[in-house]
């Protein structure tokens, strides 16, 4: 998996920065529906992308 899910009622704005500013890729799929969450998909998808979700927030497909 490559996605970081992002809930409607949080500020992803550091964690794209971060992310970007660390050379990943990254494309922001938003849900039309501001119920539901979205996802990022980066690339690499790597160990620095798990410290940064540790530290700005996210949740990984995994985590339910």
């Amino acid at each position: 998996m490559n996605e970081i899910w992002i809930d409607p009622a949080d500020d992803a704005a550091e964690l794209l920065e971060a992310l970007r500013a660390e050379g990943y890729a990254v494309v922001e799929n938003r849900s039309d529906d501001p119920t539901q969450p979205w996802f990022i998909v980066v690339d690499p998808f790597d160990d620095g992308v798990f410290a940064m979700v540790d530290v700005y927030g996210g949740r990984l497909p995994d985590e339910g």
